[in-house]
């Protein structure tokens, strides 16, 4: 009986001892797998912070390259037009599907005719077009002219009276020195013209 004894005390203490090897392997998976799940999400943050310093570093660009194209435009047209308002309304560089875009909001200026004052926009247009062309970092360029109208009850109000875009390849194609002034509407995109000018 106490062969079986000992015999039965033998084989609880070897079948607890592999309990404890198995529980300490049952801990030992679980903190690799903390470790390893630790491990991703610091790389995850790594990968967000590289990212978030990508999009800074491409706002910061957009913006150095639309203080360049303002500038490029205010030497050209002038800080204030001939009403006494700022040239320039508002500009942005955009992110587009095949490139950067820049979008140009100006004020007009007056001239003695209806007929005038159009081809003043398109003149103007003509001479930041030019030199924006040069700068080779745009693929579409769109331009929207402001001018004061009268409404029907006298309220004086800057009203979208022409726009357009223009991409790349046509401003490639243009040969500056040559070009016609009254051309401008013909190689443009999307030109829209407010019956008001049509007068």
């Amino acid at each position: 009986m106490k062969k079986l004894f000992y015999i039965g005390a033998m084989s609880v203490l070897l079948l607890s001892a592999c309990g404890v090897d198995k529980a300490e392997d049952t801990d030992s998976a679980q903190e690799e797998s903390a470790k390893e799940k630790e491990k991703e999400a610091e790389q995850a943050k790594k990968e967000d912070k590289a990212k978030s310093k990508e999009e800074k570093k491409n706002a910061n660009n957009n913006d150095d390259l639309a203080d360049k194209a303002k500038k490029i435009i205010t030497d050209k047209l002038g800080k204030k037009n001939n009403q006494k308002k700022d040239t320039v309304k508002s500009y942005a560089v955009t992110n587009e599907d095949n490139g950067k875009g820049f979008i140009i909001e100006l004020n007009a200026n007056e001239n003695f005719s209806v007929n005038m004052t159009k081809k003043g926009m398109w003149m103007d247009s003509k001479k930041i077009l030019e030199p924006l062309s040069k700068m080779n970092n745009f693929e579409k360029i769109i331009v929207h002219w402001y001018y004061p109208l009268v409404d029907t009850y006298g309220n004086e109000k800057d009203v979208l009276v022409m726009s357009f875009d223009i991409d790349k390849t046509t401003l490639n194609k243009i040969k500056w020195d040559n070009f016609l002034t009254d051309n401008v509407p013909n190689v443009v995109n999307n030109y829209f013209e407010h019956p008001a000018l049509k007068n």
